[in-house]
């Protein structure tokens, strides 16, 4: 038992480590496996704050790109979720990440009951470094 919480402890700290080491190379990664193990290391703080986080990741797609990179999008994308709920005091807080490949795309979609994003910040959601905190 012991041991098993040490392994799991070094483990999350080899993935802290590698999360926030910058790729400087792409690579081909499978989208739902990198979503899977990005939302490891926030599920028990969506837990913590009775939130329920739905995960959709039927298919395999790999794609070339930056997985570390991706896993931080993805990771920003959730707190800011999570914090829309926690601040508008939604109840039944519900986050769904849903991936899927049509003929033209693969898609990652990521919805929540939070109310959504302000119209005034709608234009600027994908400049480099725009926050609202």
């Amino acid at each position: 038992m012991v041991m098993d919480i040490l392994q799991h402890m070094s483990q999350t700290i080899d993935d802290f480590r590698n999360f926030f080491r910058p790729n400087k190379l792409e690579e081909e990664f499978d989208i739902s496996e990198n979503i899977n193990n990005t939302v490891k290391l926030i599920s028990s703080n969506f837990k913590y704050n009775k939130i329920n986080l739905q995960l959709e990741l039927n298919e395999e797609i790999i794609i070339r790109g930056f997985p570390n990179e991706f896993s931080q999008v993805i990771l920003i994308i959730l707190n800011n979720a999570k914090d829309a709920l926690i601040q508008n005091r939604i109840k039944n807080p519900q986050v769904t990440i849903k991936v899927e490949k049509t003929d033209e795309r693969n898609l990652v979609k990521i919805r929540d009951n939070g109310g959504g994003i302000k119209l005034d910040n709608i234009y600027n959601i994908f400049e480099p470094y725009f926050s609202t905190k």
